[in-house]
């Protein structure tokens, strides 16, 4: 099964970008399954229902959101409506909408969660109990799950990702060659964006997909711990 995931598609020039090439994309790649988050694919930020459909027409099979997914006024509205549009999972159960859904797809069943990270965002339910709790609600139910953990640290981001994984770590040798492999079949996309707000929008000139690169790193390390491996 080949799964694609776009995001942060911000603004409605990358909106349109994106949708302009998406089927192709699919069919040129055999893509089975595509999850986008949209939060911020309408003009300024939000999502409104003309982008979501933009979104879904052009081959989203889910689209997942982040902080400001409630930044218009329509949305609340629109999470109602759509099922496959999905909202933070640990956002108060009054809030409209839902953080998890169940679709089929190449004849699995996938499981699809969102997720809001609490460091240095909104302070919300915690993160992992709300996905303990979606996955034991769905256990035996699906093949294969997809979490978009709309979050700003990259601790908790992988901590939440070792924390999927079942293994406990009490102590982790920084020397060791395997310290970042995990004990379950996953994939971790630290970071992802589709048009940035200090950038020109991307146009018919820009390469599909588009790459990044890091012109500066700064890394700390503890004094007397052994070696450290860059990969």
């Amino acid at each position: 099964m080949k799964i694609l995931v776009l995001g942060d598609v911000s603004r409605s020039a990358s909106c349109k970008y994106v949708c302009d090439r998406l089927w192709r994309y699919r069919k040129d790649h055999g893509i089975d399954f595509v999850v986008v988050n949209g939060e911020n694919c309408a003009e300024t930020n939000g999502i409104d229902k003309n982008s979501a459909n933009m979104l879904f027409s052009a081959g989203a099979d889910v689209i997942t959101t982040g902080n400001h997914a409630f930044k218009r006024y329509e949305a609340k509205g629109l999470f109602e409506e759509e099922k496959m549009l999905l909202r933070p999972a640990n956002y108060p159960g009054t809030v409209p909408g839902e953080g998890a859904v169940l679709t089929d797809a190449a004849g699995m069943t996938v499981l699809v969660i969102n997720l809001l990270g609490v460091i240095m965002m909104d302070p919300l339910e915690n993160p992992f109990f709300t996905v303990e709790r979606i996955l034991s609600r769905y256990q035996g139910k699906y093949d294969i799950s997809i979490l978009d953990f709309h979050a700003e640290a990259t601790s908790e981001k992988q901590a939440l990702a070792f924390y999927l994984d079942g293994f406990k770590y009490t102590e982790i040798d920084i020397a060791a060659e395997n310290m970042d492999v995990f004990h379950q079949p996953s994939y971790v996309i630290i970071s992802m964006a589709v048009g940035l707000l200090d950038i020109d929008p991307p146009d018919e000139n820009t390469p599909w997909p588009a790459l990044y690169e890091i012109d500066y790193f700064r890394l700390y390390q503890k004094p007397n711990v052994g070696s450290l491996t860059i990969r």
